[in-house]
């Protein structure tokens, strides 16, 4: 008898059907916010996504969470019922109007696939998107958003959500490397 060693890989068991990136990113943005997270690690899974990050003045410290796809969706409305109360987001230049301005890019780009890392002021987002037509079914894509791309992505962010007719140019103010 053949015994299995090693982890137990991942298996989809169907498409998961997921809000957008928009209002995901916005509700872990939100909790890491609410942690004074560091050093944000989020890596997207067929049910979910595993965040990791370094707490307040812990500087050896890491702490990781899982956070299903339901969680993010209750959080997410959560979030909109309570709009205007406690929306601090708005002129937040913390983790939940940058993930929230990154997710809207994600979406318009068909992101999937998604991993974000920031590393020191840099994050680093790596997916998988819609190639066009005359490329391949889908490519792996990289993009480096630096203090100044974050600054630009926010301030288009305010924007947007007291304009929601403002003209968007999403592909002009990403860099993709790859």
């Amino acid at each position: 008898m053949k015994t299995r060693t090693g982890p137990t890989p991942i298996r989809r068991t169907g498409p998961a059907r997921r809000a957008p990136y928009q209002s995901l990113l916005r509700a872990l943005g939100t909790y890491l916010d609410a942690f004074g997270a560091t050093s944000i690690c989020l890596i997207e899974l067929p049910d979910g996504f595993a965040v990791r990050y370094q707490p307040p003045g812990d500087t050896l410290g890491i702490e990781a969470r899982h956070f299903s796809f339901d969680v993010l969706h209750a959080r997410d409305r959560l979030m909109r019922r309570n709009r205007g109360e406690t929306d601090a987001e708005e002129t937040s230049n913390g983790y939940a109007a940058l993930l929230r301005a990154l997710g809207r890019d994600l979406d318009v780009a068909e992101a999937h696939t998604l991993t974000i890392d920031e590393v020191e002021d840099l994050l680093v987002v790596s997916y998988v998107a819609i190639a066009t037509p005359s490329a391949s079914p889908s490519q792996k894509r990289l993009l480096l958003v630096g203090p100044d791309e974050r600054a630009r992505m926010l301030q288009r962010a305010r924007g947007n959500r007291r304009s929601p007719t403002a003209v968007r140019q999403v592909e002009d103010e990403i860099r993709l490397i790859g």
